[in-house]
């Protein structure tokens, strides 16, 4: 029996195609740098986003309100009053008579400010959907405030 021959002189076959550790170093810090960056524009949108969708959701509500008061669903009238950190839902003519269908507490990043009065109580009529006008104004303290007005008509929109 012939023993294999054993070569020394062969080179052992290369690595190709791998990252160095000072290769994946330099990526890794770029996209340190990339996250760095990025934070205090991320940081400045939230809080801007955060009050325009409670914003929304004010606007929403007192469109649900209209649009019940105008369907005479009950056959009744619906409002929203408006606190300085809350806003509620209401069945009937004013929110003093009527019956409470939903609270919806803002905490204390945000705060509810009103004209022509500070506790405001927007009142849809029954069947016509028309309101007593006023403004609401939403502000939170890191952020810009939102102007929601309500003319006699019903008719709400963010400004």
């Amino acid at each position: 029996m012939k023993s294999p021959e054993i070569s020394i002189d062969k080179p052992a076959p290369s690595m190709k195609g791998g990252f160095t550790i000072v290769e994946l170093l330099i990526v890794l810090g770029i996209g340190v740098l990339l996250a760095i960056a990025a934070t205090p524009m991320y940081s400045n949108l939230v809080p801007a986003s955060g009050s325009t969708q409670v914003a929304s959701e004010i606007v929403q509500t007192l469109r649900i309100a209209r649009t019940r008061s105008v369907a005479r669903l009950a056959d009744s009238s619906y409002g929203v009053k408006f606190l300085s950190t809350q806003y509620i839902l209401y069945k009937g003519s004013s929110y003093v008579t009527g019956t409470v269908e939903r609270t919806i507490d803002l905490g204390s990043a945000f705060s509810i400010t009103s004209t022509p009065s500070s506790n405001i109580d927007i009142n849809f009529s029954k069947g016509t959907g028309t309101a007593n006008a006023g403004i609401v104004i939403l502000s939170r303290a890191s952020a810009d405030t939102k102007k929601i007005s309500i003319n006699q008509f019903g008719a709400v929109e963010i400004q």
